[in-house]
């Protein structure tokens, strides 16, 4: 078992530093995968957390069973995490708005800025963080459920909008 842990180990560096040169050589290649790879990821501790908060307030049989594997969705989320570093370090060829003079041909500048954008990383991460702590824990899931629900809905809402919908800087979604 130590010797697949380090083969897998060592693949798993070769493979960073070849993704690390070739977001060096060819960022515009790169980053956009990069970016798709990190949405995904991140929705399945995120989905977990869901269908946990929704299991403290309905009840029933079906989330005891699904548990053990809700809780190993939910413990990837620190995976998660250095993910969207990825992107944050891909910004500026991912988002126009990023770009120096970016901002200033856009009209909903006040959302789109660099300071703003970080400041709703740092929040969906700490509520993420939050209640991915009390699934895991089991202890006040059910007071935790309403609320968690609530800010689960919000951030993973607002973190689509800002990871996927800000490609476009003049996304609208008035007809």
């Amino acid at each position: 078992m130590k010797r697949a842990l380090r083969i897998a180990a060592g693949i798993a560096a070769v493979a960073l530093v070849g993704v690390v040169a070739a977001a060096i050589r060819v960022p515009q290649a790169v980053f956009p995968a990069w970016l798709a790879v990190c949405a995904a990821w991140i929705g399945w501790p995120l989905g977990s957390m869901a269908l946990v908060l929704v299991h403290a307030l309905t009840g029933g049989r079906w989330g005891d069973i699904l548990r053990p594997a809700l809780r190993a969705g939910i413990a990837t989320l620190p995976l998660g995490i250095p993910a969207l570093a990825g992107v944050l370090w891909g910004a500026r060829h991912l988002y126009p708005w990023v770009q120096p003079g970016g901002g200033a041909r856009i009209t909903n500048g006040f959302y789109l800025n660099v300071p703003f954008a970080m400041g709703r990383v740092v929040a969906y991460v700490l509520v993420w963080g939050w209640l991915g702590t009390v699934c895991l824990r089991g202890r006040d899931v059910g007071r935790t459920a309403p609320v968690g629900l609530i800010a689960l809905a919000f951030t993973s809402g607002f973190a689509a909008i800002d990871l996927t919908e800000s490609l476009d800087p003049h996304f609208s979604s008035r007809a």
